[in-house]
């Protein structure tokens, strides 16, 4: 069964140092525009939402059949960013 999870995400502090300055570094920057030719079987993206400034997290939302999934977002982007998942009480539709 395919479950949606909400994802809040910072930068962990060591990525804070090179992220912050306001000129992502060119291995970050790698990451992200290949972050979605990694996926799994069994994951799929539904949208990210970034915040410019503050101190509010960024949001990304996905769909997963098991935590396996989740553990391949949190692998990929070790050391560069930290997340916070929380699975919905049942499936969003996207019609919504």
């Amino acid at each position: 069964m395919t479950t949606t999870y909400v994802g809040f995400f910072w930068p962990t502090n060591a990525a804070l140092e090179t992220i912050g300055t306001g000129t992502a570094p060119r291995e970050f920057l790698d990451k992200v525009n290949g972050f979605l030719d990694t996926f799994p079987d069994g994951l799929s993206h539904v949208g990210t939402y970034a915040v410019q400034g503050g101190e509010r997290p960024n949001v990304i939302i996905v769909e997963s059949e098991d935590y396996s999934g989740l553990q391949h977002i949190n692998n990929y982007y070790n050391g560069w960013l930290r997340f916070e998942w929380h699975p919905t009480a049942k499936a969003v539709d996207r019609n919504q």
